[in-house]
């Protein structure tokens, strides 16, 4: 029953987690974030070295994470600021869960541009990786 309730939060999330009607924008912003994904090193941290609001819901995560999901926990920064992405294999919405270093999530267009923060974030790492088998 647990793994159903699951299930059925996976499938509510991945349809209702991105509301942007405009798939050309959702294709490019794909696109442009798969592609800073890829050119990341990997610089992999020990989970009590993460910030701790993060190593909570890697911890979460960890536990509650459907099968077959991987999870990638990339760091950048942007403006002089540390900002964390959180990439799940399973999720339709590119870019939902963005993190401030404090923890606070990233609203889109409404406090952050998201074509400035794809064109001018840098230093992408990838610092945890979760895999469930």
């Amino acid at each position: 029953m647990f793994l159903l309730g699951l299930a059925l939060m996976a499938i509510c999330f991945a349809t209702t987690s991105c509301s942007n009607n405009n798939n050309e924008v959702n294709d490019e912003t794909l696109e442009k974030t798969s592609q800073l994904m890829e050119k990341a090193l990997t610089s992999l941290m020990a989970k009590e070295d993460l910030p701790d609001w993060l190593a909570e819901m890697v911890t979460d995560l960890e536990k509650n994470a459907p099968p077959m999901s991987v999870y990638k926990v990339y760091r950048c920064k942007w403006n002089s600021k540390t900002v964390y992405y959180i990439y799940w294999n399973f999720s339709s919405c590119v870019m939902c869960e963005t993190y401030f270093a404090d923890g606070t999530k990233i609203e889109w267009n409404e406090t952050v541009d998201s074509e400035d923060f794809q064109a001018n974030s840098s230093d992408w790492k990838c610092i945890y990786v979760i895999e469930v088998p």
